[in-house]
Formats: C-alpha cells, sequence, structure tokens
C-alpha cells in the first residue's frame, strides 16, 4: 500500500506543477490542472482502501480492500475519461 503522502499533498502538488506560469484565464490550462489532480488521485492511501474495503466487504462483514482498490480505480479512470458530459 502507498505511505506516501496523503491524497490532498498529492492533489496539491499535481495542481501545483500543472499551473505554474498559467493565466488565470486560461480554462483549458485549469482543465489540464483538474486531470493532474485527479489522476493523482488514482493511487488510493491506506485509508481509502481500508475505509473502502469495509463497504465492499462480505455478508459477514469480513472486509475486502482488494476489491475497494480496484474499485476505486475504475472510478478515478472513468472521470479522465470523461470530455464534458
Amino acid at each position: 500500500m502507498n505511505n506516501g503522502p496523503d491524497m490532498v499533498e498529492r492533489v496539491a502538488r499535481a495542481i501545483r506543477q500543472e499551473c505554474e506560469g498559467c493565466d488565470p484565464r486560461d480554462d483549458k490550462a485549469f482543465e489540464s490542472a483538474a486531470r493532474a489532480a485527479i489522476a493523482a488521485m488514482r493511487e488510493p492511501t491506506e485509508r481509502i482502501v481500508a475505509q473502502g474495503g469495509r463497504f465492499c466487504g462480505d455478508e459477514r462483514g469480513n472486509p475486502d480492500e482488494l476489491q475497494a482498490r480496484h474499485l476505486w480505480e475504475i472510478m478515478i479512470d472513468a472521470a479522465l475519461e470523461q470530455r464534458g458530459e
């Protein structure tokens, strides 16, 4: 699992890198920054996986962290594939 920076730190870093020198009136630059921020979220944190695992568990309450991780990645990928829907 990822023991790196928390999700807010990752997203902030992605936005900062993508927006360096951007014109505040350039919507395309901010769309690009939003995509970079969403992509930075693709690797879930341990906390996200643990919480999702509790939700994705079986009927006996056993957590399924692998399913939670996979579901998270699929949803992030879907967000990145959207274009003005």
